[in-house]
């Protein structure tokens, strides 16, 4: 408007998830001055027809669906979503940590080591996360090119510090991960995983404690992290129980292209 920028959408992102449903995620913002006169739901159209020709490009079948997500603080945005025929299909709790404690634990079991990342250890870490991740419908199946994104994500950006990784051994396979990262002067916890066959050995909270540890010698007095607000896999009852608490949630939406 007048050369100035108050908005904008974008669908730079899609993927297959474990089950088979081809994802078409479309994200937007819209400056809240300009909200209420038509921009946002015209946006939207926008973003649904340019999925739609991407999707029939790649002969999408009649599973694909549209997604996108909207803050629990966000009300027009999530109504405008709710008009649109989408359901929420899941929640994430965004939690704080704030200041980080001292009394932190950080045992593990005996027969589990934390070794220092080294870059041969990347496959090794991204087979046990697929594998403690692999029973959620939102997952996605290993391959080398979801291998190739996890180091995009992960490995190759700027906030990578390999000493802020938490990474427990079993003899040669990894048992667990808590992968941590600093953000200006935020610590952010972006994985917390443990091998299913690790499960229930409190190798998850001893890495998590570690991670905190670390964040605190560096100065870090915030730490921030998302997790299922329905408790999926008692997460977090885990964060809450480390002293985490819920600043806002982020609402999942999804539709069927079909439907539109």
């Amino acid at each position: 408007m007048n050369e100035r920028v108050i908005g904008y959408n974008h669908v730079l992102w899609r993927w297959t998830e474990i089950t088979g449903v081809r994802v078409y995620l479309h994200l937007g913002f819209l400056l809240p001055q300009w909200r209420g006169h038509g921009i946002g739901s015209t946006m939207l159209r926008w973003a649904q027809q340019r999925i739609q020709t991407i999707a029939a490009e790649e002969q999408a079948d009649a599973h694909a669906t549209f997604a996108t997500n909207v803050s629990s603080t966000e009300q027009e945005a999530d109504a405008l979503i709710r008009a649109a025929g989408y359901a929420a299909v899941r929640r994430l709790s965004d939690m704080i940590l704030t200041p980080i404690p001292l009394d932190l634990r950080h045992e593990l079991p005996a027969d589990v080591v934390v070794i220092p990342v080294e870059a041969a250890h990347y496959r090794a870490i991204y087979q046990a996360m697929k594998d403690a991740y692999c029973e959620i419908w939102t997952s996605t199946p290993e391959s080398e090119d979801d291998y190739q994104d996890f180091l995009a994500e992960n490995v190759n950006t700027p906030t990578f510090d390999p000493a802020l990784w938490q990474v427990a051994w079993a003899g040669q396979e990894v048992a667990g991960v808590v992968i941590g990262r600093i953000a200006g002067e935020v610590g952010h916890i972006a994985e917390v995983e443990v091998r299913r066959a690790w499960q229930r050995r409190r190798i998850g909270r001893g890495l998590l404690q570690r991670s905190l540890a670390s964040f605190r010698e560096r100065g870090i007095t915030e730490v921030r992290l998302y997790t299922d607000a329905d408790n999926g896999q008692g997460a977090r009852s885990l964060y809450e129980s480390c002293g985490f608490r819920e600043v806002k949630q982020h609402i999942f939406y999804r539709k069927l292209l079909s439907d539109t």
